[in-house]
């Protein structure tokens, strides 16, 4: 008797960040509801000081900045569609690009929440717990820390 054979039928993979995905796509539907846009962010400021303080003199050099500075800044300025578009790369396993996207996405957003706690914390008590309501009740705000803590959970 002949050896049995395996089957050629391969086994379907479950996406091994399913979860993290759709918690991105939800995180970037509450940023578009909530009108969430960002901006060029750190990446901006710092091609604005070298090509500024003409630290970098060769055109073919600030031709790349600036090319740099705009892709982010568009990404920045899309929200929460970058986030949702951050989500379907990870999906498709570029890992490190959808993180990135979806950092541009978000990122703005995180900045602008930390800078309103600041300013509650310094404000006093009654500013908190204004800016905890604020949170709590804010579509964008929720969809930027959902966006955070999705992107912490892709592996």
């Amino acid at each position: 008797m002949a050896p049995k054979r395996k089957s050629t039928k391969t086994k379907k993979r479950k996406p091994r960040n399913r979860g993290a995905c759709w918690i991105l796509v939800i995180s970037g539907l509450m940023m578009i509801v909530g009108g969430v846009i960002n901006g060029p962010g750190i990446i901006g400021t710092i091609g604005q000081i070298l090509v500024w303080s003409q630290f970098i003199t060769n055109p073919l050099l600030i031709l790349i900045i600036a090319a740099i500075v705009w892709i982010c800044a568009i990404f920045g300025f899309l929200g929460g569609f970058s986030v949702i578009f951050g989500a379907y790369v990870i999906s498709k396993n570029h890992i490190r690009l959808g993180k990135f996207i979806v950092g541009l996405g978000a990122g703005g957003g995180l900045f602008t929440l930390i800078i309103l706690l600041i300013l509650a914390l310094l404000w006093g008590v009654s500013a908190f717990l204004g800016f905890l309501w604020f949170v709590t009740h804010s579509v964008g705000a929720l969809g930027v820390l959902l966006s955070i803590y999705g992107r912490m959970r892709v592996k």
